[in-house]
């Protein structure tokens, strides 16, 4: 069962173990989403099967929502659509596009992405770059070197 997580201990949890830290931990240090909560507060939606996968949801603008997804190693395949299928539909009423940068080292993710009907980002011309980039009102996400940015425009 889909649920909001109303603090920070599951999701921490989750996030520091060891099948998920290395490939979301961008500083080497021990990842906290305290900051996340309340939520009222931080503009974040927190969602997690209660067990040993959660979404984090960012808004970034009205109805869309920059994602981290965090799964541990006991929540793969099957499993994994299932649970990350029913954490995007919890969010479909609330967004137009979510979207979530995925490193090149993860095929397995990019392929849950696209199995959640999300798609590569098209490469365009940033300030005469070349880059995989969204543009969210005023501002540019860009993928980094090594990643690569994926976007799921939601039905209404």
């Amino acid at each position: 069962m889909i649920r909001r997580e109303t603090d920070a201990e599951l999701v921490n949890r989750i996030a520091n173990h060891p099948s998920v830290w290395p490939h979301v931990a961008r500083h080497g240090q021990p990842l906290d989403f305290s900051a996340a909560f309340p939520a009222t507060q931080s503009g974040a939606v927190v969602l997690t099967n209660g067990e040993d996968a959660a979404m984090v949801f960012e808004q970034t603008a009205d109805r869309v929502w920059q994602v981290c997804t965090m799964f541990q190693d006991t929540c793969r395949k099957e499993r994994a659509r299932e649970v990350g299928a029913a954490m995007r539909d919890y969010m479909a009423p609330y967004a137009d596009l979510i979207f979530g940068k995925v490193p090149n080292s993860l095929p397995h993710a990019k392929r849950f992405y696209a199995d959640l009907g999300a798609v590569p980002v098209p490469v365009v011309k940033v300030d005469g770059e070349d880059l995989q980039a969204i543009q969210v009102g005023d501002d540019w996400y860009v993928s980094e070197p090594g990643e690569e940015l994926f976007a799921l425009r939601m039905a209404h």
